[in-house]
């Protein structure tokens, strides 16, 4: 990696000021996923009360703000590291450039595996961030809905039915 490539990822820093990593981005996104994952199925005879209703919401809108960042910040490396990569395979085509064909495809190919393989890292790192960001919505969704069934358990209650 050059000196551009390596200044242009330390600008990736999460709110705390670590360096964004494929690393950090799986250890955010699985947070924020067994966060708002229920460990077990709950029993069905279990009554979800208001409060129970407000922890879960403010939980997950919290986790929900939290992947907002998580995929910004995963974008931003998977670009990093595409252009670098874009860098590598356009040197090596230079340095290869008497090669023609197959033959300079292969010798490109082979120098830039480890280019490509750090590309190939951070776009599956975003990908599951955008999936996790996915599922806490789901999540939010399914939460409301129990919201409104907490709601209208409580309101027949209160009217005696």
């Amino acid at each position: 990696m050059s000196d551009l490539d390596v200044q242009q990822e330390t600008d990736i820093v999460w709110p705390n000021g670590e360096l964004v990593t494929v690393s950090s981005i799986d250890a955010w996104s699985e947070h924020a996923r067994t966060s708002v994952t229920p460990a077990q199925i709950a029993d069905d005879g279990q009554l979800r009360g208001p409060d129970w209703v407000i922890r879960e919401l403010d939980l997950i809108s919290h986790m929900a703000g939290q992947m907002v960042v998580v995929v910004k910040n995963a974008g931003a490396l998977r670009r990093v590291r595409s252009r670098a990569l874009k860098r590598a395979r356009a040197a090596a085509r230079g340095r290869h450039a008497e090669l023609k064909g197959t033959a300079q495809t292969a010798a490109v190919d082979l120098d830039v595996v480890d280019e490509q393989a750090e590309y190939d890292e951070a776009a599956i790192a975003e990908e599951y961030a955008r999936h996790i960001a996915d599922l806490v919505a789901e999540r939010k969704s399914t939460v409301q809905t129990m919201s409104r069934q907490v709601e209208i358990l409580y309101r027949d209650a209160a009217r005696g039915l």
